[in-house]
Formats: structure tokens, C-alpha cells, sequence
């Protein structure tokens, strides 16, 4: 199975985020690789805090649990202060409209970069902005006219796995609200 068609027959995330994309050199060193990583992880996991997983945990009566519900929240608040102290002075790009999986990107756009170029896609997800998924990609031929596409290479576990719940928990907040606006 190609790189392509495993971006095409699974979940993809639809939206429109501050998105960048550049040439990159193929030869990357090790340490800035790490980085990269360590941050995608970083990016993913705060993306992953906003969950609604509480409402599937089983409740425990324990005051332990009571007290790791409260310290959670208090975290997230901490996290949610920090996001917004980061990006007062942000300077995003420009908003995009694309849609991703763990496999690939297609992004609409009247400059694609040239199939089998290396490049680096930069997404800045809703939850932090400040902290991007840096993702190295193969530009692909397009996929329809108007649009770029490219197949991520390099990405080591567990990025894959969580960009997968990230897809699949948009997928499943988007079909709530969407059985919830039918009621």
C-alpha cells in the first residue's frame, strides 16, 4: 500500500488552521530530529488535554480521585493561561483550509510545492498555537486542482499514533454536534 493511499483510506481531519510549509534538506541531524519530535509530542498532548475522556472514566467515589480531578483542572487552567500569555504576541499564518491524518496533508492553495520535494509542514492546532506539529512530508501530485499534497515520511511512534485520536477525536466531537443540532 502506498503512502497515498493510506492517507486516503483513513479518517481525515477537515479544518482551517495557520498552516506553513518549506523546502527542507533531506540530511536533517539527529538532534534537531529529537527536537522536532519531543515538540510533536508536546503539540499533540496538549491538543489531547481539552479531552472530554472524563465523561467515559469510570467516576470513583475515593477522595483520591476527587483530589487528581481537582489538580487536573487546575492544571489545565494553568496550561490554558500559558497558551494565552504565548500567544498575545504570536504572529500566525495565515489560516488554511486542509485536511490531515497521520499518513498525509492536502492543504488548498495557489502554490504547491513541487512533487517529491522535501518539505516541512508547519500546523498550528487550535490548543496551542505556539507549539506546531513540525511534520516532514514528500510533496505528492496533487490530489484535485487548487490543492497540494503531501505524505509525511520519518514520523516515529507514538506522533502516528496521536495524531490518529486527534483526528478521531474531532471526527467523533464533529458528528456529537452535528446529531446534537438535528435534536
Amino acid at each position: 500500500m502506498t503512502s497515498v493511499s493510506r492517507y486516503q483510506d483513513h479518517l481525515r481531519q477537515v479544518a482551517l488552521l495557520p498552516m506553513t510549509w518549506t523546502s527542507r534538506a533531506i540530511d536533517a541531524s539527529a538532534l534537531a530530529s529529537a527536537r522536532r519530535h519531543r515538540r510533536n509530542l508536546g503539540a499533540l498532548a496538549l491538543d489531547s488535554v481539552g479531552d472530554e475522556r472524563r465523561a467515559e472514566r469510570v467516576v470513583e467515589e475515593s477522595g483520591v480521585a476527587l483530589d487528581l480531578q481537582r489538580v487536573e483542572s487546575k492544571l489545565n487552567a494553568v496550561i490554558e493561561l500559558f497558551a494565552v500569555l504565548l500567544e498575545k504576541d504570536l504572529d500566525l499564518p495565515e489560516a488554511v483550509e486542509m485536511r490531515f491524518n497521520a499518513y498525509g496533508i492536502e492543504w488548498r492553495t495557489s502554490a504547491p510545492p513541487s512533487p517529491r520535494e522535501a518539505i516541512r509542514v508547519r500546523i498550528h492546532l487550535d490548543s496551542c498555537p505556539a507549539l506546531p506539529l513540525e511534520l516532514d512530508a514528500v510533496a505528492v501530485e496533487p490530489l484535485e486542482n487548487a490543492w497540494a499534497a503531501a505524505v509525511f515520511v520519518d514520523l516515529r511512534s507514538p506522533v502516528p499514533e496521536l495524531m490518529e485520536r486527534l483526528v478521531f477525536r474531532e471526527h467523533r466531537r464533529r458528528l456529537a454536534e452535528s446529531i446534537e443540532f438535528r435534536n
